[in-house]
């Protein structure tokens, strides 16, 4: 056992590595963009008209003025909007008491875009030269990351088409070759949207700051470089800000206003990018896939070891003799698989596929909420961010037994892994049905488009080999039931490198779920947004997936009215009550060394359910750590409930509950998204009675079998 832990502790160690912080993009030298000027724009909206006009996009206009767009927000109809701030009676332009003023949305070409990062296809990228940031349907998979990331709201997607993309301003560059510009800077005519090189828009915005408020003054007018400027125009009493200098990392459109830009509705942003803050956690894990390949070297051979010392025979035949002994333990269920239970789960499972087979007709928008606030719903955070985290209990399972030599819990591995199985099988079939771009999917996994700095890449990556990987593992129970025992056996001969990789792999994509909310940056709440949150998402998917097996081995041993494995289930209890406290530690230090205690309490609604996720958390360690409840059956399962309830609220209250994309958004699931959930649950339950009736799953219930504690 010292020598396996070992093993694994070096390859941790080197896994681990030295941080090596990104810092943010520097600014290509040509970079084009805009300056938009708030206290010169008229509200006129002509930009918005041109911008259409040169995309090819439908006027949404009144017959008596067709020129007047009257579009209020952002869609993949509209790429540029003028919306007005107003407080109290607005009675005069400018003011942020008893006034009003317009401002421009559209997209800011930040000068290191989440989007750019986040996106796993490189359907999002920035040009080399200009800096702006295009978009290629072609290579898109609808996965909508960029979406969630983009810490200004600006991507678009088209819920209600079967063939939908992502719509964003990519500042005319289809005009560029024409020896035209921006449409909305053409169109202007009082010069609050210029267009040109970004250094030169810079100097012009810091010579607008020093001119004096009510003096009269000339502006450019369309382009920094076609020498047009509008008549004397008063100077407004400018914020002394240019807005997008280093917000976020600094962006390629800037503006100036009057009114405290926050009020603009845009938000107050560190200079740091969260693209940088993302990747540097990325690279710092996984940057050449050294680390994982040094602790799957760890994992392998902590593996075969454990094989080998769980042998009694010849050390010539240590494989033949752990199969021996590993098929003399299982049997199926046996009994009636057409039940009132079973008729149940396969019509929820039927209604499920009907509702799918409309979604892909008719889009994912005509069956969910979905929208460009709450860009994933149920499908994602139920079905993916905690479905495969109840799915770890296989990687849980031969974590303790294969690598911490723990064999006494060998009687809940298969359990375990089919629960594995399901769960990442249909997680990823539960992704594959979100995907707006479904049939891209394999743009994944192809070189000419992957970004290895997308963490969603990863997650996709791991995930798909991950579900390769457990029906590998799963493999020898269906070679068993039809008594291919040849093949059965050469596959146990290499069986320890896939119980290794199926370790690793998990590891990898539940500590970067994690790191995908740190792209969203202030989106999320900070009681949840923190650096550490790949650490926290893999503590609590390995605890949940403990929690699952004690789930299971209770419910089954009810339904099938088998002898309890209270004995072992207690035992195993320990680690989670340990990981538990460890997790609520790591949780509290973390919140404390960023001075967020008092959010704690001053947070309304998201403090509340800060504190009701604690709760939950607490239950299990305050039933676990009494020696007498660990004996007990029902307050094991008690502790498991809780425990699984907690995980699955931390992950709701991350992704969903503390993620706010601005007041103008809402989301609830509707009625058929939650019928496709229930019907991928009980997919799963339905399937899993179905294999431990017929397949050599559970343990035999045998006394003369089970191993000694």
């Amino acid at each position: 056992q010292e020598d396996t832990t070992g093993a694994v502790a070096g390859g941790c160690t080197v896994a681990g590595g030295v941080a090596e912080a990104r810092t943010n993009k520097e600014m290509p030298p040509k970079a084009l963009g805009l300056l938009y000027d708030s206290t010169l724009c008229t509200g006129c909206k002509a930009c918005v008209t041109a911008c259409k006009e040169a995309n090819g996009l439908p006027l949404n206009a009144p017959s008596h003025q067709p020129y007047l767009d009257e579009s209020k927000t952002l869609s993949g109809k509209c790429l540029n909007v003028i919306q007005m701030f107003s407080d109290g009676t607005p009675r005069e332009k400018d003011r942020d008491s008893n006034g009003f003023a317009f401002f421009k949305h559209s997209c800011m070409h930040c000068v290191d875009p989440s989007c750019v990062s986040a996106c796993p296809v490189t359907a999002l990228a920035k040009d080399p030269e200009t800096g702006v940031v295009t978009y290629d349907a072609g290579a898109c998979i609808g996965c909508r990351y960029c979406i969630f990331s983009c810490p200004f709201r600006i991507p678009r997607f088209d819920y209600d088409l079967a063939v939908p993309e992502i719509h964003k301003c990519q500042l005319c560059d289809h005009l560029w070759s024409k020896g035209k510009f921006s449409a909305c800077a053409d169109a202007c005519p009082t010069g609050a949207t210029l267009y040109g090189p970004v250094n030169k828009l810079m100097a012009e915005a810091k010579r607008r700051l020093k001119l004096t408020p009510g003096a009269m003054a000339e502006f450019p007018r369309r382009s920094t470089e076609t020498g047009e400027m509008t008549a004397p125009l008063p100077v407004a009493k400018y914020i002394q800000q240019v807005y997008g200098e280093t917000e976020g990392g600094g962006t390629q459109m800037l503006m100036l206003s009057a009114v405290p830009f926050e009020k603009l509705g845009l938000p107050s942003l560190l200079s740091r990018s969260f693209a940088s803050v993302s990747e540097t956690i990325q690279h710092t894990l996984y940057k050449g896939l050294v680390g994982p390949a040094v602790l799957l070297g760890g994992l392998a051979y902590a593996t075969f070891r454990s094989q080998r010392a769980n042998c009694k025979e010849d050390p010539g035949d240590t494989f033949d003799a752990e199969l021996s002994a590993e098929m003399s333990q299982y049997s199926p269920v046996g009994g009636k698989l057409i039940t009132p239970l079973t008729v149940v789960l396969a019509l929820l499972a039927g209604a499920a596929f009907v509702i799918l087979g409309w979604r892909f007709v008719y889009g994912i928008g005509s069956v969910t909420n979905l929208n460009d606030g709450y860009t994933w719903g149920i499908w994602v955070i139920i079905d993916v961010v905690i479905g495969t985290a109840f799915a770890c209990g296989g990687y849980a399972a031969a974590m303790l037994v294969y690598i911490f030599n723990r064999g006494r819990y060998h009687p809940l591995v298969r359990p375990a892994l089919l629960a594995s199985l399901f769960g990442y099988t249909l997680g990823g079939a539960a992704v594959f049905f979100d995907l707006g771009r479904w049939w891209n999917i394999w743009h994944t996994m192809w070189p000419g488009y992957i970004n290895v700095n997308s963490v969603m890449f990863e997650v996709a990556v791991c995930v798909m080999l991950y579900i390769v990987v457990t029906w590998i593992e799963f493999a020898p129970v269906v070679l068993e039931k039809f008594r291919f025992y040849d093949l059965r056996r050469r596959l146990n001969r290499v069986m320890f490198f896939f119980i290794a990789l199926g370790i690793l792999l998990p590891t990898m994509h539940q500590s970067s779920l994690g790191t995908m909310l740190v792209v969203s940056g202030e989106q999320v709440h900070p009681l949840w947004q923190t650096t550490v949150l790949p650490l926290l998402f893999v503590i609590s998917a390995f605890t949940m997936g403990l929690s699952v097996v004690v789930f299971e081995a209770s419910i089954a041993s009810e339904g099938f009215k088998r002898p309890r494995e209270t004995r072992i289930l207690g035992q195993m209890s320990v680690v989670i009550a340990v990981l538990l406290a460890i997790f609520l530690i790591v949780r509290f230090a973390d919140i404390a060394s960023r001075g967020e205690l008092a959010t704690t309490i001053t947070s309304g609604l998201l403090g509340l359910m800060f504190w009701i996720e604690i709760a939950l958390f607490l239950i299990p360690i305050l039933i676990l750590v009494v020696p007498a409840n660990r004996r007990s059956a029902s307050r094991l399962f008690v502790a498991a409930v809780a425990m699984l309830v907690a995980g699955s609220l931390y992950r709701i209250d991350a992704m969903l509950i503390a993620y706010n994309p601005g007041p103008q958004y809402s989301y609830f699931p509707a009625i058929p998204e939650m019928l496709v959930t229930v019907g991928v649950i009980a997919f799963e339950i339905l399937d899993y009675i179905v294999l431990v009736r017929f397949l050599p799953i559970l343990h035999r219930t045998d006394a003369a079998r089970l191993p000694a504690a």
